[in-house]
């Protein structure tokens, strides 16, 4: 099964790399860092690699070609930064998920799984409207096309590049202490291992053109920060533009179109007839919680990807 992951060498895509000899895939590896490129290439010299932007898309058509699955995560993610460069945010993650979305058309590829995230749901910054956006394009594309669009949306990857946890622990090192901006914020929470599982369900699942969600559990941005340090070494310095207290996985208006699973939930396209009409939400501050046992537990095992 040949596979062919955009943004391959981000922390998700990585570790896709290093699940595909288990599951039998040839990866191609598309992205624009020939840093990182060279450093997965020391890791696993046997796949393909090419230097590309998901923007170009001639380049990117003539590299999806003859491929089986493309899983794409390709995009600019940090908030702060999105919010003070919409221009290009909205250019990559929602222009470059266009591309994806043709290109993908264009070399008959059987399966695409988009990665999205909780700050689609409700967008309340520039960064989870473009996600929003994806989402919207993805499930279009299903309706237009044989290929089969599926995304998957989920919170924060325990450990990924960029996110919360690194950056607490530079802070330890650098500061002996780490900055907070709400002490009631709350968040939900994956491991690289429950992130990669939900995209290969995106790949595998019977459904086309579904928003799929994980059943997992979320913490107090307080109680992440006391796993990893005292409350003394906490500094509380107010929330940053674009952010939500709490975050949302499934809005209620969208709950009406969604199938509620044993494990996920798979939110339908809104021009499909309701499937409940019970409407609920899925919120990081009602969700089940993490204890700060839990969390230093989950920490340990958890390197800085």
């Amino acid at each position: 099964m040949r596979v062919f992951i955009t943004g391959g060498t981000g922390s998700l895509g990585s570790y896709i790399v290093s699940q595909c000899k288990r599951l039998r895939w040839y990866p191609t590896i598309y992205s624009r860092d020939e840093v990182k490129q060279a450093i997965l290439k020391s890791k696993y010299p046997n796949y393909r690699y090419i230097l590309g932007d998901i923007t170009d898309y001639n380049w990117l058509k003539l590299s999806m070609r003859e491929h089986d699955i493309v899983i794409h995560t390709a995009a600019y993610k940090q908030v702060p930064a999105a919010e003070a460069n919409s221009i290009q945010a909205s250019r990559v993650n929602v222009i470059g998920s266009m591309n994806v979305v043709d290109a993908a058309i264009e070399n008959n590829i059987r399966t695409v799984v988009g990665i999205s995230t909780d700050k689609a749901c409700s967008p309340a910054n520039c960064y989870g409207a473009t996600k929003m956006l994806m989402e919207k394009i993805f499930q279009e594309a299903s309706y237009r096309s044989d290929t089969v669009f599926n995304v998957v949306r989920y919170g924060n990857v325990l450990g990924s590049r960029g996110s919360v946890v690194p950056f607490f622990r530079q802070q330890v090192k650098s500061l002996g202490y780490v900055t907070l901006t709400d002490p009631n914020m709350t968040r939900f929470w994956l491991t690289l291992e429950e992130a990669f599982e939900l995209v290969y369900e995106g790949v595998t699942t019977n459904y086309s053109g579904v928003v799929i969600v994980p059943k997992c559990k979320s913490s107090s941005m307080m109680d992440l920060a006391l796993a990893m340090v005292p409350e003394s070494s906490i500094k509380i310095i107010g929330i940053r533009a674009g952010e939500k207290i709490h975050e949302c996985l499934v809005a209620k208006h969208e709950s009406l179109h969604t199938v509620n699973a044993i494990k996920y939930f798979y939110i339908q396209p809104a021009i499909e007839k309701p499937v409940s009409d019970t409407p609920f939400e899925y919120t990081s501050d009602k969700a089940e919680r993490y204890s700060i046992d839990d969390l230093r537990g989950l920490l340990e095992y958890v390197e800085d990807y």
